[in-house]
């Protein structure tokens, strides 16, 4: 057909063989577009696009709103480009039963983790589309595998002294200053490397309990739970004066440079450069598969919790909730030992005030914490 409306040409293709029904067509067409110029019928809304027409749109507003985040969504949504049940279909015929459909697909392939993270990407997808540009009306609920089936992989490895010498002895820098820290305070990578020196007060001398500042965690994690303060013992006073000393902009941790890679000292520690180091150390040194930064972590959480409440455990770990705080803890074989030790010599009166009285072991482990 090819008509004039208002002074536009409008040529188009009804896909129809027969001649009397492609006219109809047409003269239906044309009344819907003067019924709906006059306001007398709402507009149609053009046919949202496929999942696959729509990756160059997501693409681009997650590269805008999420740089740091765009290669892992960008990849995911790759990887979802590959389901048949759902890479061809118009955004506005995926709903519930297609995510379902592309959720076993998926299971044959990877675990529940990563699944989880491809039905967010989806979901992301789907509610920018509907929220955000209106291609669609309804976005559509799929759910994610609940944590209560195993979705997530516990780490359960804590590391010895042994390994932890090990590690600290053979680590480049900065990773073997960084494991210091994350061994006696229990800061994770990302609080590592947005610390700054405003953060970090030291004092001229110790105290009684041989603390000597407090490191002021406010940055590096979006939960609010994050801001804490925690306590400066001799190991991370000396890695911080030193870190401090090298650096010369706002932020602790810079990039020393290695080999051909120039020092950095003004511009913060870069998240890619620990990794590459954790990666030659465990190919160096014999060590536990999960061993590195979060596992110091993890150390440092179970054997505070020996010493302290759960409520303070999780507010020392920067947890919103204590059942995350609870994920860090991993008693070792010796704890029910321990404990049963502990409370027989408290009953008979080898404790004071909760602390073993003659027992310059356990004081100095306190004390270490």
């Amino acid at each position: 057909m090819d008509f004039e409306l208002d002074g536009e040409e409008v040529r188009r293709s009804s896909g129809l063989t027969n001649f009397k029904e492609a006219k109809n067509w047409g003269h239906a067409l044309r009344t819907r577009m003067i019924q709906e110029k006059a306001g007398l019928i709402p507009k149609e809304k053009p046919k949202p696009p496929t999942l696959l027409e729509f990756k160059k749109t997501f693409n681009e507003w997650v590269k805008n709103d999420r740089p740091k985040s765009f290669l892992f969504y960008s990849g995911i949504y790759d990887i979802l480009l590959e389901c048949p049940a759902i890479k061809d279909l118009p955004l506005d015929e995926i709903q519930e039963p297609q995510g379902e459909q592309m959720k076993f697909w998926a299971l044959k392939r990877v675990s529940k983790t990563t699944v989880n993270r491809y039905i967010a990407t989806l979901r992301k997808a789907l509610r920018y589309a509907c929220h955000t540009l209106h291609l669609i009306d309804k976005a559509p609920v799929i759910k994610q595998f609940p944590a209560d089936e195993d979705v997530e992989r516990q780490v359960t490895y804590v590391f010895t002294s042994g390994d932890y010498e090990s590690w600290i002895s053979e680590a480049e820098e900065p990773l073997r200053s960084c494991s210091i820290l994350a061994r006696y305070c229990g800061i994770c990578r990302g609080e590592m490397l947005a610390l700054e020196k405003d953060c970090v007060l030291i004092n001229a001398k110790p105290d009684e309990d041989g603390v000597w500042g407090v490191l002021n965690i406010k940055r590096g994690l979006k939960r609010q739970a994050r801001t804490r303060k925690v306590r400066i013992n001799t190991e991370m006073k000396e890695v911080l004066e030193r870190l401090m000393g090298l650096s010369q902009c706002r932020y602790v941790i810079t990039d020393p440079g290695s080999g051909k890679r120039a020092a950095k000292p003004d511009k913060r520690l870069a998240p890619w450069v620990l990794e590459d180091q954790i990666e030659r150390l465990r190919a160096k040194i014999e060590t536990h598969p999960d061993a590195g930064l979060h596992t110091l972590r993890h150390t440092f959480l179970t054997e505070a919790a020996e010493y302290t409440d759960p409520f303070t455990l999780q507010y020392v770990a920067g947890h919103k909730n204590i059942k995350t705080t609870m994920r860090y803890v991993h008693p070792q074989a010796n704890a029910v030992d321990k404990l049963f030790g502990r409370l027989g010599q408290m009953r008979r009166g080898g404790y004071k005030n909760g602390y073993m009285e003659n027992s310059s072991k356990s004081q100095n482990r306190i004390t270490h914490l």
